[in-house]
């Protein structure tokens, strides 16, 4: 299997110069849509809004459309997660399809 260059981006959440969290923007090339993989924020860190900030920023750099030009935004959540669900779900960006 070939790996598709210029696909993913990673991206850190600093507070200050302090790592407390991650996030991976990849684009998938055969739905055309862009995957917000793996956001998160350190357990010690959340609740400070590092999460919907975090999220914001992804938004604009997606809105470029760096791989591709689509439109469509999806992620997965663990259905459990009810903060996460909630921050996903009252994005103002409707586009975010979350799992």
């Amino acid at each position: 299997m070939q790996a598709r260059r210029n696909q993913c981006q990673p991206f850190g959440t600093y507070a200050d110069e302090k790592m407390v969290g991650y996030v991976m923007v990849i684009y998938d090339y055969d739905v055309s849509e862009y995957d917000i993989w793996h956001m998160m924020i350190d357990e010690s860190q959340q609740g400070k809004g590092y999460g919907r900030a975090a999220l914001n920023q992804i938004i604009e750099y997606i809105k470029a459309k760096p791989f591709g030009d689509s439109s469509r935004i999806a992620l997965t959540c663990n259905k459990n997660n009810y903060v996460a669900k909630a921050l996903y779900e009252n994005s103002t960006q409707k586009r975010i399809i979350a799992y």
